[in-house]
């Protein structure tokens, strides 16, 4: 689930605020007792220029992994993507 808000309605791609949240089921379980599962939020803006030929977008992330057995781990992520039209 997530959202956009549009800073700019102009430039709709400048700067815009983006926010989620996911829930999942995970694949690899540590034991034969239950699934572990992950829950995160997520935010972040992005920023075009080069008349719009060109783009960069963050995105902070924090996740919490959990399995029955008292397996937990935190995990906080910084992404950062580019993008570069010919």
């Amino acid at each position: 689930m997530g959202a956009e808000y549009f800073t700019n309605l102009k430039r709709p791609a400048q700067l815009p605020i983006r926010v989620g949240a996911r829930y999942a089921k995970l694949p690899f379980p540590l034991n034969t007792d239950g699934s572990p599962e992950e829950f995160s939020l997520t935010g972040g803006t992005g920023l075009r220029f080069a008349k719009d030929r060109a783009g960069v977008d963050f995105s902070l992330e924090r996740a919490w992994r959990k399995q029955s057995g008292g397996y937990k781990e935190q995990a906080l992520l910084l992404s950062v993507g580019v993008t570069v039209q010919p």
